[in-house]
């Protein structure tokens, strides 16, 4: 019982503090970049920690999802409840925002380490908008998992 109050505090945590890096840099990175501000020394620091921090998110919220399914759920609670389909939909966003986010942060790698910041803030945009409203998505569908 205890280990689960661990996972799903974990879970949540992570989630809650990726989601919310993605908005952040969505909402007041990209755009100050965009406009010229900051420093190519910046956005490589804020990258590879941006980076660091999704590998990580990636894995606990693989670890801490596993169990909890794996200790609450059979196969057919899985495909047959409003709760399994949750869960199910989580898995589903939580694999699409790690490949976008992944993508949207390669596109401002590569245009950095050439000592652009403007060129790489704008093609890097659409991928952190995308991956800010799924991340929105995930954490609603995980109030919407508490609730139901």
């Amino acid at each position: 019982m205890e280990i689960d109050i661990v996972m799903r505090s974990l879970h949540q945590l992570f989630a809650a503090v990726w989601v919310g890096a993605t908005v952040y840099i969505t909402v007041a990175v990209l755009p100050a970049l965009r406009d010229g501000g900051g420093s190519t020394e910046f956005v490589e620091r804020l990258s590879s920690r941006f980076t660091v921090l999704s590998i990580t998110s990636v894995v606990v919220l693989l670890l801490t999802g596993g169990h909890l399914a794996g200790t609450m759920y059979t196969f057919d609670s899985l495909v047959e409840t409003t709760r399994g389909n949750l869960v199910l939909s989580m898995t589903a966003l939580w694999f699409v925002l790690a490949g976008v986010l992944h993508a949207g942060t390669k596109k401002l790698d590569a245009g950095v380490s050439e000592g652009r910041l403007r060129e790489p803030a704008s093609e890097a945009y659409p991928w952190f908008v995308l991956g800010s409203l799924l991340g929105v998505a995930l954490l609603v569908n995980g109030v919407l998992f508490a609730y139901l």
